[in-house]
């Protein structure tokens, strides 16, 4: 995702200087859009693993151990359910623009769109990963900067 994020800026600031001497980059705005979506999506699969999508942690922290447990495994398969229905969805989409053309850079349009199903494999995974942790309660890090993956 770093060198995703890298290019994209690197693209952005050479069609920035390339308007101000009347010059133009025609597809930088395309690539830097299609990072965007894959950076988006990879950066959702991400946060699974590290359990850091947004949520209000009030009602979890009201329960006692056992009801937290459980909210916690219902609150996994919510998101494995969400991620699963993204995915069948990406399916539907690519099936709808596989034949297209990305006017700029001359892509299969099902490569951008293709964002949508890894990064809903990757989180179900994820999830899924949490939630065997979970129940078999084997201890998660949930730092990115352990490298070991367990405390």
């Amino acid at each position: 995702m770093v060198l995703m994020m890298a290019a994209m800026t690197v693209v952005i600031i050479a069609q920035v200087i390339c308007r101000v001497v009347h010059g133009s980059i025609p597809w930088s705005e395309e690539f830097s859009r299609f990072l965007m979506i894959y950076i988006t999506f990879l950066g959702m699969a991400y946060a699974c693993r590290y359990d850091q999508l947004m949520s209000v942690k009030f009602l979890q922290m009201s329960l006692p151990e056992l009801g937290r447990k459980i909210l916690y495994a219902v609150a996994l398969f919510i998101q494995i359910a969400f991620f699963s229905a993204v995915f069948y969805q990406g399916i539907a989409i690519m099936q709808t623009v596989h034949t297209q053309i990305s006017p700029a850079l001359r892509i299969p349009m099902s490569l951008p769109y293709s964002a949508m199903m890894v990064g809903s494999v990757l989180a179900v995974i994820n999830c899924l990963y949490l939630l065997i942790f979970h129940i078999f309660n084997i201890p998660v890090s949930f730092s990115p900067e352990d490298k070991e993956g367990t405390a």
